[in-house]
């Protein structure tokens, strides 16, 4: 018998997006000169200089993670602080640039950073993220080792695990609208692309199948804190709604009651543990996480995910609250 000649299926990586800023792409090139001429980025990429470049490569990694639709990107004040700081400030908007017009990080750049992701490969996450713990250096460039190895799906399924609340890096899912590259903003689109590159794991199945479920999607919510949201409220419910009727926020505190209302929806009362809090928060809880609302006891600490749906009598309404595990 004849042996085959069949090529294996390559794998199948999403289709990279018009570059944003492509009208400027005469731009490019006198960016890259300045880039090459710049003595602070050229003096990272110099043994000596690991933690610096590690650093570096965190801010390019989280900027590209938070890229909306239309290449507008954020850092935290911090780290825009620390880059210049550290006169990394210039470079790092010069490599991001060139991504946005080009659609892809210049050359060297790129070939560098490979490097130095891979030497790491032995390391705990393949050295890509360090588990947030307060007061000791962090770093993540998951998602840059994902946008730079498309077709690695442990590079891939790193970036996922670095976002993961309980035990992850020191960034979540930080994007909540539309993403330029959603795989690498957006927890389902990530799940989702990692599947065309190989088989998921259970636990990975079951969260895509959670998130497609979910009539919250895979937004991550924005972070609020409980007192502020209840203080809003309490001071001007006009305005309040204005800010965050329709939003999806992510928010913890104390649960005072877990109880049924008439149409036998559970929903779970939150409050900051202030004596006489008015409003509090009534969580009402999405179908699929009543077993996890049958596991809370009254003075749980929880961490909820819903969307707010204004206020009725003395307390703010949030629908179809999900449990954080």
């Amino acid at each position: 018998m004849a042996a085959s000649s069949a090529v294996p299926a390559k794998a199948r990586t999403p289709v990279q997006p018009a570059p944003p800023m492509a009208s400027r792409n005469s731009e490019v090139a006198k960016a890259l000169e300045d880039l090459k001429a710049d003595k602070a980025y050229a003096a990272i990429w110099e043994p000596a200089r690991k933690a610096d470049l590690s650093f570096f490569l965190t801010c390019v990694s989280d900027a590209l993670s938070t890229t909306d639709d239309k290449g507008i990107q954020t850092l935290p004040v911090g780290m825009m602080e620390a880059l210049k700081q550290k006169k990394l400030s210039d470079a790092a908007m010069t490599v991001l640039f060139v991504d946005m017009a080009t659609g892809s990080f210049p050359e060297e750049f790129a070939t560098k950073a490979r490097q130095y992701m891979a030497s790491g490969a032995a390391a705990p996450h393949r050295g890509l993220w360090s588990e947030y713990k307060k007061g000791r250096p962090q770093h993540d460039f998951s998602t840059l080792a994902a946008h730079l190895e498309p077709e690695n799906a442990e590079y891939l399924r790193e970036m996922i695990a670095a976002r993961a609340r309980k035990v992850g890096g020191p960034f979540g899912w930080e994007l909540t609208g539309p993403a330029l590259r959603p795989w690498l903003s957006r927890e389902r689109a990530a799940l989702a692309t990692l599947a065309l590159l190989g088989p998921l794991t259970e636990p990975e199945q079951a969260r895509l199948a959670q998130l497609i479920e979910s009539p919250l999607g895979d937004d991550p919510g924005l972070q609020v804190d409980l007192a502020d949201v209840l203080s809003e409220y309490k001071n001007n419910e006009v305005r309040a709604d204005g800010k965050l009727k329709g939003k999806v926020i992510h928010v913890s505190g104390s649960a005072q009651d877990i109880k049924k209302n008439a149409f036998d929806h559970i929903y779970i009362v939150i409050r900051t543990g202030a004596a006489w809090e008015h409003p509090d928060l009534h969580c009402l809880v999405a179908k699929s996480q009543q077993s996890k609302a049958s596991e809370v006891d009254k003075g749980d600490t929880i961490v909820v995910r819903g969307r707010v749906n204004g206020m009725v009598l003395t307390s703010v309404m949030l629908q179809d609250c999900e449990i954080d595990d």
